[in-house]
């Protein structure tokens, strides 16, 4: 699939994440600390969503991360490997069960450097 169509297809589950939990985009928009143009952008697939943001939707919107990748070859496990449904893992319900706040946000602080260090 191409870039653009998977970023088109992201954004349209955004999109639909948000309306079935009845929250405006600029509702959405103001919990993430970003514009509502910006918003509206990642639901259009003009722009790229980052794996912190993706987190951070996630769980603003109280959603499996997983559920924006499924479909679209990406999401699921390849033949063989382990996937992290069956590694019994999910980042966000594991980063929640952090009681220590201070470790949580340090915890994101690394996902996020990590991400920026990808791109």
């Amino acid at each position: 699939m191409a870039h653009e169509a998977m970023e088109k297809r992201i954004g349209d589950r955004l999109r639909k994440a948000r309306d079935s939990r009845g929250m405006t985009a600029q509702g959405l928009a103001k919990a993430l600390g970003v514009s509502y143009q910006q918003l509206r952008k990642y639901e259009t697939g003009q722009n790229r969503i980052s794996v912190s943001m993706l987190f951070r939707l996630s769980q603003v919107l109280d959603v499996d991360i997983m559920q924006f990748f499924m479909g679209l070859g990406c999401g699921e496990p390849k033949r063989g490997s382990m996937s992290p449904a069956s590694a019994n893992f999910d980042l966000g319900s594991a980063l929640s069960r952090v009681d220590d706040i201070a470790v949580r946000k340090r915890l994101m602080e690394l996902i996020e450097a990590l991400d920026k260090n990808v791109r």
